[in-house]
């Protein structure tokens, strides 16, 4: 029964008649059983050859009919030879469900010869045509499909930009397919705002070599008892010598103020980094807070202790 039959290997569509070349798998020949038993016998050699070819340029490609005297006819042989050698010519094809016996090795070639010639650019249009007829084909025996769905070759009906009440039901239930207007998910994903950083915002660049805080930003150091100039410039002399990717600031004048506040966090000496005289020592601490209690005039400042210098002495006697 044909219903126990396998699927044809090639589609009925595939037609290699405008090809006068067929591959020939060299070392898949010459390693094939038949083939070596056909050293003893040239006459199932020739009758081999003669099916294969002839199969080349059948339609469907590949393919061969199950008549027994076309096939003989086809093999080049009397009556009495096909009978002697029919069993051993037709030993590996494959009798598929259409009625029709296939070669798996000549049908794998075809499929890529096929595959080649119907992507070439000057069969756009017969893809196209082939696309709409096997949709039609499909849908049938349910719903007609509109003439006015794309006729790519690689449409279906549920791509169709229609009425959907001409479409099958299952076109509705995909939640990225409409009317061509837009489904409620899509309008979603419209109104959503990107998440990205790089949107809307400004572009992070590196520091302009003539940038200079504004008012706004040296009041920030000076609030903070920072000297503005002098921030400043270590500010400019560390970003234009960096080379890091941090070295790029969407906001410079945001960049200053965290600067600002990592001078004052640092631990310094004299007058470095932009500080306006900080306290130097514990002695000195001392000496100030003493005059700030009694309201006394602030002792002028120690300079920094260093290696050529004597610890300056208390100024609190004990």
């Amino acid at each position: 029964m044909t219903d126990e039959l396998p699927i044809p290997l090639v589609p009925s569509e595939v037609d290699l008649r405008d090809f006068p070349f067929m591959p020939l798998d060299i070392r898949r020949l010459l390693t094939s059983e038949t083939w070596i038993e056909a050293a003893d016998d040239p006459k199932l050699g020739h009758v081999l050859v003669c099916l294969w070819c002839e199969s080349w340029h059948q339609v469907p490609a590949a393919s061969l009919p199950s008549n027994e005297r076309v096939l003989a006819r086809l093999a080049m042989c009397t009556g009495a030879e096909w009978a002697a050698l029919r069993d051993r010519a037709m030993e590996g094809w494959v009798k598929c469900s259409d009625g029709l016996w296939y070669h798996p090795v000549v049908a794998e070639k075809a499929l890529e010869a096929w595959e080649g010639k119907w992507n070439r650019p000057d069969r756009a249009e017969e893809r196209s045509e082939h696309g709409r007829r096997a949709a039609q084909a499909r849908w049938k025996n349910r719903r007609v499909v509109p003439e006015q769905c794309s006729t790519d070759a690689q449409s279906m009906p549920e791509q169709c930009s229609t009425d959907a009440q001409s479409m099958p039901e299952q076109c509705s239930t995909d939640a990225l397919r409409g009317t061509g207007t837009g489904t409620e998910k899509e309008k979603e994903i419209k109104k959503t705002p990107s998440a990205s950083p790089r949107e809307g915002g400004a572009r992070a660049t590196r520091l302009p070599a003539d940038w200079s805080p504004d008012d706004g930003c040296r009041a920030y150091a000076a609030e903070r008892g920072l000297d503005p100039d002098l921030v400043t410039e270590a500010f400019r002399d560390h970003w234009h010598a960096s080379n890091a990717a941090a070295a790029t600031k969407r906001d410079w004048s945001a960049a200053w103020r965290t600067w600002c506040r990592r001078e004052i966090e640092r631990p310094t000496r004299g007058v470095s980094n932009g500080r306006k005289g900080p306290v130097t020592s514990l002695f000195e601490g001392a000496a100030l807070a003493l005059a700030a209690r009694e309201g006394g005039r602030e002792p002028e400042r120690q300079a920094d202790c260093g290696a050529d210098h004597d610890p300056p002495k208390p100024l609190l006697d004990g």
